[in-house]
């Protein structure tokens, strides 16, 4: 997780020599810090229907995730789907960031503390107080 995500390492990787996926990743890596840079925040969006509600995740989020928001909503159904933004790749909770999951090595462009600040907004969406 901590190397390969510098500018110039994923620019390198935008060459014909480079395989196509890597192309995908290092593309996919600056837009995301393009975006960042921007200060285009993500949007955590919920539909509410009264006994129910559906909120979107961005990217790949961590199934832990769904479970916290039927945890802060145990009134309504509450259905969790990802890829709302697929800016972000997997979204993981701070415990895979301290186990070095290795799925976090090419497809993850948030950094470690993200889990609060989507929990955070998660709260917010579903309208849960603080």
């Amino acid at each position: 997780m901590d190397s390969g995500f510098t500018i110039p390492e994923m620019e390198r990787r935008l060459t014909p020599e480079s395989k196509p996926f890597a192309q995908c990743l290092a593309a996919m890596g600056l837009s995301w810090r393009e975006r960042l840079a921007a200060g285009r925040d993500l949007q955590i969006p919920a539909l509410d229907f009264g006994s129910a509600q559906i909120l979107l995740l961005p990217g790949e989020s961590y199934v832990e995730f769904q479970l916290a928001a039927q945890q802060m909503r145990q009134d309504q159904f509450i259905c969790v789907a990802g890829y709302g933004d697929g800016a972000t790749g997997y979204l993981p909770t701070e415990r895979y960031v301290a186990e070095r999951d290795t799925n976090l090595g090419d497809w993850c462009w948030v950094a470690p503390g993200s889990e609060q600040r989507l929990l955070r907004a998660m709260r917010q969406a579903l309208n849960v107080p603080e």
